[in-house]
């Protein structure tokens, strides 16, 4: 049995799903199933009471029920120092609910391995700044892991398949495109060097916005017909939410969805075709192929010089994207890669494999955070965040007044700034 200190944890924090994995005892990149079997965890985090909440597929479970109380899309708050939330009067930073979605992994992860988890890789979009970054390992620092390294999530992906090929000679184009942000990177395979050579994105660009479409198009027929719109309402405006996103998932699958929609006595099912919603979503596609080109362009290549097209996040997986990807770049697209799990592949391998990323001078990686300071280190103490697992609750005991929200679809209202004396308990 592996020991705490030979384990690495790669972790894939996402603005819509977290994975993590670690390299076996037979040196093989592994994905760890989190505790409901799961290779991936919702990026989710509901509080039920008073530094009490629940962390993944329970706290999805409450965004209906109760968002007012419910916690999404944080990544894209990550490094914004104004940005505060309040939950029964107490008042969290994006790194401190961040820090709740890591504990959840570290914690599943040392009930998978039987062993204590300290060290961790966690990897950001390529145009993370320094303070994005530096949130980004505070967060793993509250979370009670020892962050060995923040890699840019393009890197770990071309790490994932650049396993395959290693000693040979190959330039990527890593397409990286979740829930909540997108960017596009060229990179260099040399032996064992994998170097970026030229990267762009949109932080506010993802999967969420395909959503986004899906449910205006459904709430605009709703509101043609019966002159009420079920996005004036939070917990109308939720369910819709969470129809559109399944409906979005099925048409990478199938010709056409319905969606059934409920509003204050007034009821209606809308289809909607494939070929629909790509035209409602064409300016996105169309940002994502001028992205590719612009990257392209500050690599100084062409696209006869790019061997294969690597397309990770879940949001890859939509066919209006992949028949972008095949139109614009002529390039065949990587075969045998899964979008949501060549990230933590690739966190994690890069520290025993050998294999030595690189990237140029001017996008270059801050030098390692040094962590809070003592007084810091003191007001965000996580032995609260220990709670035993038999203690987390099936359900949520009260249904605040809902609050406005800054950037998720539903709820809280932003609070005033004042630093709570300790990051609250936190339940698996």
């Amino acid at each position: 049995m592996p020991s705490p200190t030979d384990i690495i944890l790669g972790i894939d924090l996402g603005t819509t799903f977290s994975a993590m994995a670690y390299v076996d005892k037979f040196g093989k990149p592994t994905i760890l199933p989190n505790a409901d079997g799961h290779p991936t965890t919702p990026s989710v985090v509901h509080f039920y009471d008073r530094n009490a909440c629940v962390v993944g597929e329970e706290a999805v479970k409450m965004v209906v029920v109760d968002p007012a109380n419910v916690v999404r899309f944080i990544k894209r708050s990550m490094g914004d120092s104004d940005f505060q939330l309040d939950f029964f009067g107490q008042t969290y930073t994006p790194q401190e609910l961040s820090a709740f979605i890591l504990k959840k992994l570290k914690d599943d992860a040392e009930e998978a391995l039987g062993v204590a988890v300290n060290n961790a890789v966690i990897t950001v979009p390529a145009y993370f700044n320094a303070a994005q970054r530096g949130a980004t390992a505070e967060a793993g620092e509250i979370a009670g892991l020892n962050v060995l390294s923040i890699i840019n999530e393009p890197t770990a992906a071309a790490i994932a398949l650049g396993l395959d090929h290693l000693g040979t000679n190959r330039r990527l184009l890593v397409f990286d495109l979740g829930g909540g942000t997108f960017d596009v990177t060229v990179m260099e395979i040399r032996g064992t060097t994998l170097r970026t050579l030229a990267s762009d994105g949109n932080a506010e660009l993802g999967g969420k916005d395909w959503d986004d479409r899906l449910l205006s198009f459904v709430a605009d027929q709703f509101r043609d017909k019966h002159g009420l719109d079920p996005r004036d309402e939070p917990l109308p405006y939720q369910e819709l939410y969470e129809r559109c996103l399944h409906a979005k998932i099925s048409l990478s699958s199938k010709p056409r969805a319905v969606i059934p929609v409920n509003f204050r006595g007034q009821r209606m099912v809308v289809s909607v075709t494939r070929e629909e919603f790509n035209t409602m979503c064409q300016d996105l596609v169309d940002q994502c192929a001028d992205t590719c080109n612009i990257v392209l362009e500050k690599a100084k290549m062409r696209w006869s010089d790019i061997d294969e097209v690597l397309p990770c996040g879940g949001s890859t997986r939509m066919p209006m994207i992949r028949d972008m990807l095949m139109n614009v770049t002529n390039r065949p697209l990587a075969k045998g890669s899964t979008p949501t799990s060549v990230w933590p592949w690739g966190r994690r391998s890069p520290v025993c494999s050998g294999i030595s990323p690189t990237i140029p001078r001017s996008r270059r990686t801050p030098p390692p955070w040094p962590g809070p300071s003592a007084r810091r280190r003191r007001a965000l103490t996580i032995k609260a965040l220990m709670t035993p697992r038999a203690t987390r609750p099936r359900s949520s005991p009260r249904t605040a007044a809902p609050r406005a929200s800054r950037r998720a679809p539903s709820p809280p209202q932003t609070a005033p700034r004042r630093r709570p004396p300790e990051a609250p308990a936190c339940s698996r």
